[in-house]
């Protein structure tokens, strides 16, 4: 099929091309698609060979493809972006940066998908989709690193609950499907994205103010037209994955060392650098940089 521009991509049948098909080999023709993998560009082929396109979608000028391993391979499409299918036996690499080849699209005997733009894969991604948007861990830890217990907190700080208002407002708060449940509704003065695998989740009568996403890539990418930083707050699967794309942290630093079956991810602290702290009663908050971030969050 000829070549999909930035605003057909997805509205011109890309779904019905490729959702379904596994991606059997990855050929990265340029390194900048790939720059920010610190596995390389073979790295970021065998990440993705055997990996199934599980649907296709676009915002703005991103469009993501999810696959079946919760992550998604997220593009931007510039004023020249472009996607191209078309059979593996009529090869156009004029501008390609990275192929794609999958297993026999729908009506594409061994298709391949290529496209012309940047492509990578979602768990290497260290830059947020927006120029100047941060991506900010917040959370709160203690000293043995139990960030929960049962679905709850261990402890009570009601200051604790003040910086957290006033840290996140008016940004854009990224959490798991638990997280929004023990909340019950959206924060107000701040966009809500709730994280889930479940296909068919929907925030109930809240459902037109807060957004779903299937992988963090897409998070972020729904993420770049909503105001301010991406604040993610949990839980503990939603701190991991969010973590190698994190720019900064702010950390309550519960000093207690409770019962817990839920953890803070571990961190390289090699990596960041602590900006600022401020002791209170009990309790600390710490705020961290990520050392190649360039943005700091005072």
């Amino acid at each position: 099929m000829p070549e999909l521009p930035e605003v057909e991509v997805v509205r011109a049948g890309l779904e019905r091309h490729v959702v379904g098909t596994t991606i059997l080999s990855v050929d990265v023709l340029h390194p900048r698609p790939v720059r920010r993998d610190p596995r390389g560009p073979a790295g970021f082929a065998g990440a993705l060979v055997g990996r199934t396109l599980t649907g296709a979608h676009r915002r703005g000028k991103y469009f993501w493809l999810a696959l079946d391993s919760g992550d998604a391979l997220l593009g931007h499409l510039g004023m020249s972006g472009q996607m191209l299918v078309q059979p593996s036996t009529v090869p156009d690499e004029r501008h390609l940066r990275v192929r794609f080849t999958l297993d026999g699209a729908p009506g594409d005997e061994g298709a391949s998908a290529s496209p012309l733009v940047e492509a990578r894969a979602s768990a290497s991604v260290s830059k947020p989709a927006r120029p100047g948007q941060r991506v900010v861990l917040v959370a709160a830890v203690a000293d043995n690193g139990v960030i929960g217990a049962d679905g709850d907190i261990p402890w009570r700080i009601p200051e604790d609950f003040a910086h957290f208002k006033a840290t996140t407002m008016g940004h854009t708060l990224v959490m798991g499907r638990a997280t929004y449940d023990s909340i019950g509704r959206p924060l107000p003065g701040r966009a809500t994205i709730v994280l889930t695998r479940d296909l068919a989740w929907t925030a109930g009568e809240y459902a037109a103010q807060v957004l779903v996403a299937h992988s963090f890539a897409e998070a972020l990418a729904l993420a770049a037209d909503l105001p301010g930083d991406v604040m993610v707050v949990g839980g503990a699967q939603v701190y991991a994955l969010a973590l190698p794309y994190a720019t900064h942290q702010v950390l309550t630093e519960v000093h207690q060392s409770p019962e817990g079956d839920t953890v803070y991810p571990v961190w390289d602290r090699a990596g960041w650098v602590a900006t600022a702290r401020e002791a209170r009663d009990g309790w600390s908050v710490s705020w961290w940089e990520r050392r190649d971030s360039g943005e700091s969050l005072a």
